[in-house]
C-alpha cells in the first residue's frame, strides 16, 4: 500500500480531491506548492506551446493514486504551471496521443512493457473526461483544463486523473498528451501545440528506485503518429464490424423450432 504522507500534505490533498468530485472541476482551482508541476510555456519565434519536463519523473508518494470511499483511486497529480512566457487568458487543452502504458516492479527493464487491463479518466468535470486505456482513447480529446487568466506562476489541479478499481494493478501508469491553447495574444489566435509529453501516474510504488526506472522504461515508449493512431482505431472498428456481423452470420443459421 502506499506510504502515509505528513498530516498537512495529506489533508490538502484530500481537500483538493474533495472539490475536484464536489465540483465536477467546474471553475479553476488555485493552489502552490502542490508537488512539481508541468511547466506550460511559448516560445514566441515559432509561435509553439513548450511543456516541461517531457517525461514527469518525480517520486512522491504523497503523489500517489489513494482510495477513496464512493470515488475509487483518485488523484490530481501533476498540477499545471504557467511561466512567465505563456500569455494571460491562455486557454489550454490537452490532447492524449496513445493508449496506456503500464510498468510493475515485476518488469523490470524488460522490453516491450506490458499492457494494462485498467483505464485511467482525465476528468474535467463529470460529463468531460477522456478515457485512455490499452485499445486506445475514447470521450473527449482533446480535453478542455482551464484559462490562465491571473499573474505567472498560477498553479491548477484542474484534472484529477482516476483509475479503475478493482480492475488496476500496483504499478505505474503513463500517458502520452500533449498541450493546445487559444487565446487572444497568440498569433492568430491560437499556437503550435507543444511537443509530446509524458504524464507518469504512481500506484503503489513506494520505492524512489524502482519509480525511476520504471519512469524511463514508460518514456521509452514511441509515441504513435498520427497516422498510425488512425489506421489502429480503423483496425479497431473493422475488427468490431466483423465480429458483430459473424455474431449475426450464427445467429442466422441457427435452427428455427
Amino acid at each position: 500500500m502506499t506510504a502515509l504522507a505528513p498530516a498537512p500534505r495529506r489533508l490538502r490533498s484530500w481537500i483538493t480531491l474533495l472539490v475536484v468530485v464536489a465540483c465536477g472541476g467546474a471553475g479553476n482551482m488555485q493552489a502552490y506548492g502542490h508537488g512539481e508541476p508541468m511547466q506550460i510555456g511559448y516560445v514566441v519565434a515559432t509561435n509553439t506551446l513548450a511543456v516541461t519536463p517531457t517525461a514527469y519523473d518525480y517520486f512522491d508518494t504523497a503523489e500517489n493514486f489513494t482510495f477513496f470511499p464512493g470515488v475509487g483511486l483518485r488523484t490530481t497529480y501533476p498540477g499545471f504551471t504557467r511561466t512567465d512566457d505563456l500569455p494571460a487568458d491562455a486557454t489550454v487543452s490537452l490532447r492524449f496521443l496513445s493508449p496506456l502504458a503500464y510498468w510493475n516492479v515485476v518488469t523490470g527493464t524488460a522490453n516491450p512493457l506490458p499492457e494494462s487491463v485498467a483505464t485511467v479518466s482525465v476528468i474535467k468535470d463529470l460529463s468531460t473526461m477522456s478515457l485512455i486505456d490499452a485499445a486506445g482513447i475514447t470521450g473527449t480529446n482533446p480535453l478542455p483544463m482551464t484559462t490562465f487568466v491571473g499573474e505567472p506562476g498560477e498553479h491548477y489541479h484542474f484534472p484529477a486523473y482516476r483509475l479503475t478499481d478493482p480492475d488496476a494493478a500496483f504499478g505505474l501508469y503513463g500517458l502520452w498528451a500533449e498541450a493546445l491553447v487559444t487565446g487572444p495574444n497568440f498569433a492568430g489566435g491560437a499556437a503550435n501545440p507543444s511537443a509530446p509529453f509524458l504524464i507518469v501516474l504512481n500506484y503503489g510504488i513506494t520505492d524512489e528506485d524502482q519509480y525511476h526506472i520504471g519512469a524511463a522504461r514508460l518514456a521509452a515508449v514511441p509515441v504513435p503518429e498520427p497516422s498510425t493512431l488512425a489506421l489502429c482505431g480503423a483496425a479497431f472498428a473493422a475488427a468490431g464490424w466483423r465480429w458483430r456481423h459473424s455474431l449475426v452470420r450464427r445467429r442466422d443459421r441457427r435452427p428455427r423450432s
